[in-house]
């Protein structure tokens, strides 16, 4: 697109051009598809000229797409942003694509097989779009699927190719559409914010996580003061979202009689709107005098607040009411009575998602690496020294020496009490010993030989000395000395 003059294109021109663009490459990509015929057995024949044939693209930009196709619409613009398109009846609308012969999907000129619109129906996710929506379709299907699921799968023997197929078709179209939802833990709880004010948020109350998470959105609009941190949160398959920040605040209920400090990790998106699609909840028999701890259960809403295993069981009480013909469990809590179980959608999504909330947090590399240093660490004791602590760096200090080889030199440190201890008569069991161990050398020569030669060389480096004038009677322990022969 050039534009030689200074002003600024308006929106519509753009899009104008954006839309004689895509016929242009849509015109070029027909032309250069090839149809294979797959029932053909018939190999291909490369032609014998070598030469290549011109060829000539025109491409017809007419203004059928710039143009509204309602007549009584002189604007330029695309059928689903027409105002008065809208505004019809779903049958008139329907009835005006039918005759303009546009595409279902896009409403646009060209055949639904050709359309690449990845778009479909918002409200039923068939492949229409939803201006073309009809609620009434949807519970007809249902109502249909439901009465053939009693019929059995089997046709009879005198039945036609085309009702078995039809029978077939019919059954898995009844497996899709009887999908259930899954209601989980909703609750209205109250939470400080950075005035001292408790604001009601919307919480999932979740048993298997091991942390408490608050969407960034919500943290914002608290104002809550953050705190960085760097902790990998896991989640099922061990999928990891980092979190960054934490901010810590109060919890409460609505009357206020409940109240706990809470710590929640910061991160970008809990979960899309729960539950999925809005719920039929008109059969459900819900008593009138209890409290709901979340009254818009059935609508689609987004989450705002995590809570895990840690306050859980706190929240649980013992008053439990199981709903009549249907899998809902009214459980009671500090917030009110919690809707959890399996209902009926009012009409079903072909790509709605299922949630499982399981979350921990990881210990991160800083924390591992620094509880690995405290356990290592060794730490001086600061308890005071004790008298015989004391006593021993005293006699250190006073009696070791360094002798002429460079060796130090200390005696064995003796309480100053062992004097007034009495040892026993130690000399006669150590001249016992002694005797029994001439008695045994004298029964082995050999041993007797290598017993003399070791304390022969003992005495030569000075190890003992002959004790000449001994009086055992003035104190001292004798140690009787045992000479032990190994052959190997």
């Amino acid at each position: 697109m050039e534009n030689k003059s200074s002003e600024i294109l308006s929106l519509d021109c753009f899009l104008n051009f954006i839309e004689d663009r895509t016929r242009i490459l849509e015109g070029i990509s027909k032309n250069c598809t090839t149809t294979v015929n797959s029932n053909s057995n018939k190999q291909f024949v490369k032609p014998k000229q070598n030469f290549s044939r011109p060829k000539s693209l025109i491409v017809n930009s007419h203004n059928k797409s710039k143009k509204c196709v309602l007549q009584n619409c002189d604007e330029s613009h695309p059928l689903y942003r027409c105002s008065k398109f809208k505004s019809f009846k779903l049958s008139d609308r329907i009835d005006c694509v039918q005759r303009n012969k546009l595409c279902k999907k896009c409403l646009s000129f060209h055949p639904n097989t050709n359309c690449k619109s990845k778009y479909n129906c918002f409200m039923c996710g068939d492949s229409h779009n939803s201006l073309l929506h009809d609620d009434s379709k949807i519970n007809n299907k249902n109502n249909s699927c439901r009465e053939e699921e009693n019929a059995p799968l089997c046709a009879s023997p005198h039945s036609s190719t085309t009702q078995v197929e039809q029978t077939a078709t019919s059954f898995c179209c009844s497996t899709f559409l009887n999908r259930k939802s899954i209601l989980l833990c909703t609750a209205r709880v109250f939470i400080r914010n950075k005035e001292n004010k408790f604001v009601p948020v919307r919480a999932i109350l979740d048993s298997a996580s091991e942390i408490n998470i608050i969407s960034s959105d919500c943290a914002n609009f608290l104002g809550l003061k953050k705190e960085k941190i760097c902790l990998p949160v896991s989640g099922i398959c061990g999928s990891t979202q980092n979190a960054s920040r934490k901010v810590t605040t109060s919890l409460s209920n609505l009357n206020r009689n409940y109240q706990w400090d809470i710590e929640l990790m910061v991160l970008p998106k809990i979960t899309n709107f729960s539950p999925a699609t809005r719920l039929d909840v008109s059969n459900l028999k819900i008593p009138e005098n209890i409290q709901l701890a979340d009254e818009t259960f059935y609508i689609p809403q987004k989450v705002d607040l995590l809570l895990g295993c840690e306050l859980f069981f706190e929240f649980i009480k013992a008053d439990k009411i199981r709903l009549n013909d249907s899998r809902l469990i009214l459980q009671d809590t500090c917030f009110g009575y919690i809707v959890a179980g399996s209902t009926e959608p009012i009409f079903q999504i072909n790509n709605a998602t299922s949630h499982c909330f399981l979350s921990r947090g990881m210990d991160t590399l800083d924390k591992t690496l620094r509880s690995f240093w405290e356990i290592e660490n060794v730490t001086c004791d600061s308890s005071p020294i004790s008298e015989e602590l004391n006593y021993c760096n005293e006699h250190y200090e006073k009696i070791h020496y360094r002798n002429s080889e460079g060796r130090y030199v200390v005696q064995m440190p003796f309480k100053p009490e062992i004097e007034k201890i009495s040892l026993g008569d130690s000399y006669q069991m150590a001249s016992k010993r002694l005797d029994n161990l001439w008695k045994r050398l004298n029964r082995d020569q050999t041993m007797k030989f290598l017993y003399s030669e070791f304390l022969r060389e003992y005495k030569n480096l000075n190890h003992m000395e002959e004790i000449t004038n001994c009086n055992h009677s003035n104190g001292g322990y004798f140690l009787p000395h045992q000479g032990v022969l190994r052959p190997s």
